[in-house]
């Protein structure tokens, strides 16, 4: 009797959902067709190609088109063909990364981006979930449009509004998916997202990507051999996304300026104490996105011996940075004139947070911004206070 009223109560959630929404079922009924006809593919070769464009401030910042040829061996075992001269060779641990020139070498990853492999794999050219309908999800339906005949057209629109802490607005957001009549397989997806910052700056960011089935694919023909003979010479594990090269080692002391007291101030003077580095600039969603976890960690820690430091990498405008920091009310320290930082701590990407311990010794290594940041360096830094 139990098992029948969750089952009732599920199936009643999902009416409301669909309700909701503003679901069209026969649009959601294809895209789960499509869906399922791409997962009971064994084997597949095909052709994608992906144009990924970001727009600011009203000109084009951005604009990248890559080709990849792949022979799919099932999700978890893949070969892309790039520009006919590299190759990626996906295994369910294993990426292995052949190119020509200058010479010809194979390395193995035994850890690696897999955002970045993935998105060319057609299994995720309509998402990784059959279910589609999120809470981000607004409606799905059809697009009528005329010149797509042969193809279903449907919309999956997005919410749209502030985010939780109130760094972007979201103006459109929507993917458009391509689907085949008569085959039922996805053929393209187009992602436009267009939102606004809290600095009230436009953003556009969108995401082409487009498959057809050659008869002629040079990954068909590739030989697989290569992988046997040269990676065993040149295997490469490399360490986990969000550790860099100074993990473990003492952090560099610099001299940069308080922004508040608009004196120097070295790292140094925190000796004794875990900190956590947080290396930002003004223009950086995620960075932005980030600060309200960063003061609420302080404002927590706040009579433990621990410090968060806010550091500015390329911003020159004190009053600018200032006065943003006034309006979104984050008190705890931010260092500024620290472009020699950049090279010293060998920053890539931004935000990138380091928590130091009490020895001065670099004990992790966070890039960018996830949902779960707050929880997991709370942990990190309960563990260090205790030592």
């Amino acid at each position: 009797m139990k098992s029948k009223i969750i089952a009732l109560l599920a199936l009643l959630i999902s009416l409301n959902n669909l309700y909701a929404q503003k679901v069209d079922s026969a649009a959601l009924g294809i895209l789960k067709k499509s869906f399922d006809k791409i997962a009971e593919l064994k084997n597949i070769n095909y052709k994608m190609v992906f144009k990924d464009t970001w727009i600011t401030g009203g000109g084009v910042a951005e604009h990248q088109v890559n080709t990849a040829y792949a022979n799919q061996f099932e999700k978890e075992n893949t070969l892309y063909i790039f520009n006919d001269k590299s190759a990626n060779y996906i295994t369910k641990d294993t990426l292995y990364q052949y190119q020509e020139y200058p010479d010809k070498s194979v390395e193995a990853f035994s850890k690696w981006d897999s955002h970045k492999a993935n998105k060319y794999s057609i299994y995720n050219l309509l998402g990784s979930d059959s279910n589609f309908l999120s809470s981000e999800t607004a409606s799905i339906s059809f697009n009528k449009a005329k010149w797509a005949d042969g193809f279903y057209v449907i919309d999956e629109l997005y919410k749209t509004g502030k985010n939780d802490n109130g760094t972007k607005t979201t103006i459109n957001k929507y993917t458009r998916y391509f689907i085949d009549k008569t085959t039922l397989l996805p053929v393209k997806s187009l992602y436009f997202s267009q939102w606004e910052s809290d600095r009230h700056e436009q953003t556009i960011d969108i995401y082409d990507r487009e498959v057809s089935f050659p008869k002629e694919n040079p990954a068909s023909n590739f030989q697989m051999d290569v992988f046997k003979t040269i990676s065993l010479r040149k295997v490469k594990p490399v360490v986990a996304e969000e550790s860099f090269p100074l993990l473990g080692k003492l952090a560099q002391n610099f001299v940069a300026t308080n922004l508040k007291t608009n004196k120097k101030e070295s790292l140094s003077n925190y000796k004794g104490k875990v900190v956590l580095l947080d290396f930002w600039y003004l223009s950086c969603s995620p960075c932005r996105e980030l600060m309200p976890v960063l003061q609420r960690l302080s404002k927590k820690y706040t009579k433990n011996n621990f410090a968060v430091i806010g550091v500015n990498i390329s911003d020159k405008n004190q009053t600018e940075i200032q006065n943003y920091l006034n309006d979104k009310g984050f008190q705890y320290p931010q260092l500024y004139n620290t472009s020699h930082v950049k090279e010293l701590y060998n920053l890539k990407a931004f935000p990138t947070t380091i928590l130091i311990n009490k020895k001065g010794e670099i004990v992790n290594a966070h890039i960018g911004y996830s949902e779960d940041f707050e929880e997991k360096i709370s942990k990190l830094i309960d563990n260090q206070l205790k030592k």
